[in-house]
């Protein structure tokens, strides 16, 4: 089979897509089914840096081509439900950031239906309480097509499962989706597919509302305010006319990894410095600021990888671990290593 053309389509066009990261872990699937994962990453013909990227996004059609490919290739059709369970809170980069650091299972809630456009316009999550019943709702702001079944249950039991991990409680619930039944759930403990049921209006996730009262393990009010304040500008980035900004984030790192100068970085967009620093002023920006937030948001990204501390801070451009270490904790409040264990925990 031909490999799939490279493509990082503008994240400020109307063309639905998702990160380029969850391609990693439709790949992930595919190795924990004991698949080829590495096929379905040559097929797509990009890099694994590349789609480590958190700047970098695959449009819906692409993954609607590719979720069927990694089924294929892991020859498991419940890959969506294995995705779900596998998922860590720490693959939604400042966003899960700023759930790990919620006061209450409620705040972190809150915080996917405020945020969730940071991640894709294909859905939208709502909570609604009606007295002692909580409901998650899914919406497909965009209609999910061939790929519906296996993207409402990975992200329905993604949201469950990380509750879970939030809360550090095992947390009771009843799954419904508006499709059939899938012939794979007949394989499914018992206890487990009672849980989940099908052809029902919507894309559900039904609990007890007792449970938006639990605290977060990690909650870290500090830690809080600044993911709050990332997810607040990276989600004014992505409003339409923002564009010269989510350029010059992406020109800010080479393909190498290292970090750009502003000079080079004009010099990518066809510009001269001067001519970048006033309009990016005229954004009531700055490369700095920029390049200070686009570290921010790689380093939670990377820190969920293997790597080592050290590996980091040579991949975002510091001279050494510990000026990228006073770095983070002016950013979070805490240390690289402390962020890393809370993530790894979830």
């Amino acid at each position: 089979m031909t490999g799939l053309p490279a493509e990082k389509p503008d994240l400020a066009s109307a063309e639905p897509s998702l990160p380029a990261v969850y391609a990693l872990h439709l790949a992930q699937g595919v190795r924990l089914c004991g698949g080829p994962d590495a096929q379905l990453l040559a097929e797509l013909n990009l890099s694994v840096d590349e789609l480590s990227d958190p700047s970098a996004r695959l449009s819906f059609a692409r993954m609607s081509t590719l979720i069927p490919r990694a089924i294929e290739l892991s020859g498991e059709p419940a890959l969506g439900a294995l995705v779900g369970w596998s998922v860590s809170i720490s693959n939604f980069g400042a966003l899960g950031f700023a759930a790990m650091s919620s006061p209450t299972l409620r705040d972190a809630i809150r915080i996917a239906e405020r945020f969730v456009p940071l991640l894709t316009s294909i859905a939208r999550v709502t909570l609604e309480v009606d007295g002692t019943k909580a409901t998650i709702e899914l919406e497909e702001a965009h209609p999910f097509g061939v790929v519906r079944e296996f993207l409402a249950c990975m992200a329905l039991i993604a949201i469950g499962r990380l509750g879970e991990a939030l809360t550090g409680r095992a947390l009771e619930g009843q799954f419904e989706f508006a499709f059939p039944e899938p012939s794979y759930f007949s394989r499914f403990p018992p206890n487990e597919a009672a849980r989940f049921h099908f052809d029902q209006p919507r894309h559900r996730l039904k609990f007890d509302a007792a449970y938006l009262s639990l605290p977060i393990v990690t909650a870290d009010p500090a830690a809080y305010r600044t993911a709050l304040e990332l997810c607040e500008r990276q989600l004014v980035e992505h409003e339409p006319g923002a564009l010269l900004v989510q350029r010059v984030n992406r020109a800010l790192f080479a393909a190498d990894g290292g970090v750009r100068t502003s000079v080079h970085v004009a010099r990518s967009l066809g510009m001269a410095e001067r001519t970048l620093k006033r309009k990016l002023a005229e954004q009531g920006t700055s490369y700095t600021e920029l390049l200070d937030r686009r570290r921010q948001t790689r380093a939670l990204e990377l820190l969920r990888t293997d790597s080592s501390i050290e590996e980091v801070a040579e991949r975002l451009g510091y001279s050494d671990a510990a000026n990228f270490t006073r770095a983070f904790r002016r950013w979070t409040g805490k240390s690289p290593r402390a962020v890393r264990k809370a993530a790894r925990s979830g």
